[in-house]
């Protein structure tokens, strides 16, 4: 098992931290408390999982950039929102686009989430690709784009002319 990129140690940006590309690869299986921090992220194989935690932002994936899934497994999990501060959190964060070619994401909200509580599934700044594998988010879902490959369709859905995310529950099979 390997994780490729400049990795440090827990900061006030999460838990597995890297100032450059990470690539995740191997058979056996990462569990991530805090939050994964990285450039852009690469999951080539293997199991991960990963819980954010409010010290670290809330978000449970955090890319400064793209994110691919090109086979392997991701479950994400975001810190509980805060209500007061009105921050919400995400299971996965990104600046760039989302790419999912093969593999399994599921972003599943944290224990004690109801609607209000600021918990979200997935935010991309840039076009969310599903063009292999599986996806499933409950709670909101957005990006700049969305496309799926062909035959696939997805469950909720938005359209630019009444501005609606995605919702629970969001699932995406293909």
């Amino acid at each position: 098992n390997t994780v490729t990129g400049i990795v440090t140690a827990p900061t006030e940006e999460g838990t597995l931290v890297s100032w450059s590309d990470m690539t995740i690869q191997g058979d056996g299986s990462l569990t991530v408390t805090g939050a994964i921090n990285t450039m852009d992220l690469t999951l080539e194989s293997g199991t991960v999982s990963v819980t954010g935690g409010r010290a670290y932002g809330g978000d449970a994936v955090q890319v400064q950039g793209d994110l691919t899934v090109q086979g392997g497994s991701l479950t994400a999990v975001p810190a509980l929102g805060d209500l007061i501060s009105g921050d919400a959190y995400y299971g996965i964060a990104c600046t760039g686009g989302f790419a999912l070619n093969g593999g399994a994401v599921r972003v599943v909200m944290p224990e004690g989430h109801m609607d209000g509580t600021l918990a979200r599934a997935i935010r991309c700044n840039d076009t969310l690709s599903v063009l292999g594998g599986e996806l499933e988010a409950y709670e909101e879902i957005g990006a700049g784009a969305i496309t799926l490959g062909s035959g696939m369709t997805a469950v909720g859905g938005y359209s630019d002319q009444d501005a609606m995310p995605l919702t629970a529950p969001s699932l995406i099979h293909i």
